[in-house]
């Protein structure tokens, strides 16, 4: 079989199964992977099946403006020697579905020899690959090369270089959008992973369980930070408890107004008192 419509998530396959199968399959020397959205587990999932088939270079164009795309999947391609590039198209979504395996890339013709292409529903996330239900086209048939390269091609010319300082922009919209969002949304969005149930390891929709592998907003980018006041000791000292990840944020916030570790808090008798902060 040269090509072939497939689901995933629904009859119990799951995309993964089927992209790394067809990986191992056509063993491509470079991929290409035009997608609206992706998360950090996505990538790590993907990368995963890319270092087994042994691919030796990657192209990655996904889009931002609806800032679903996680940076931490950005800066994690990037950081392991992908080329990516980011679609950022306020007036429409870019959103692609497309994976193609070639000998090498190619200015023209967007790839050469195609052993692979891969056109479907399925975004590089957690669920996308894992869980959701998604509708696939598979092709190894020589028949479809040019078409394939050329749709790669246009998708990748869609982009433009995804550097340290267009990613750093990109997080600040990231942060202020997710800042809007419940946190349910986040999960359905692949902003945040899925919670695994406690007892078998399988994914669940709420927001309840451990906490997430990846956070939805960066402590660069937070901008406030929730603490409890569990007690007081004795004159004039605080002792605040609350979780090591607010700690880290609390004190970024804090750093950014002091020029030492002393901050001034408003006590409840109207009193404004200087206090240090150590965390």
């Amino acid at each position: 079989m040269t090509s072939a419509f497939a689901t995933s998530g629904i009859a119990g396959t799951t995309y993964k199964a089927l992209f790394r199968k067809q990986i191992l399959r056509a063993r491509p020397r470079v991929v290409g992977m035009a997608v609206a959205y992706v998360s950090a587990t996505g990538f790590s999932l993907v990368k995963s099946i890319l270092d087994e088939g042994r691919v030796d270079e990657v192209r990655l164009v996904t889009g931002i403006s609806d800032a679903v795309t996680h940076p931490r999947a950005l800066r994690n391609a990037v950081d392991n020697g992908w080329n990516v590039r980011i679609a950022n198209t306020p007036d429409r979504t870019f959103h692609p579905k497309l994976y193609v395996g070639a000998a090498r890339f190619d200015d023209e013709a967007g790839v050469s020899d195609v052993s692979l292409a891969i056109a479907g529903s399925a975004n590089i996330s957690h669920a996308g690959f894992l869980t959701n239900g998604e509708c696939v086209f598979w092709s190894a048939a020589p028949q479809h090369r040019r078409s394939a390269g050329q749709a790669w091609r246009e998708c990748w010319n869609a982009g433009v270089e995804a550097t340290a300082e267009r990613i750093q922009a990109y997080e600040e919209v990231f942060a202020q959008r997710n800042r809007q969002r419940r946190s349910s949304d986040l999960v359905v969005l692949g902003i945040a992973d899925n919670f695994p149930d406690k007892t078998d390891g399988t994914p669940t929709r709420g927001i309840r369980g451990p906490r997430p592998e990846h956070r939805a907003i960066s402590e660069a980018t937070a901008s406030a930070a929730w603490a409890g006041l569990e007690s007081f000791t004795g004159e004039r000292r605080l002792q605040v408890e609350f979780p090591r990840v607010a700690g880290e944020v609390l004190a970024r916030i804090l750093l950014d107004f002091s020029d030492d570790d002393s901050v001034e808090i408003l006590c409840a008798d109207g009193e404004r008192r200087e206090f240090m902060y150590k965390y």
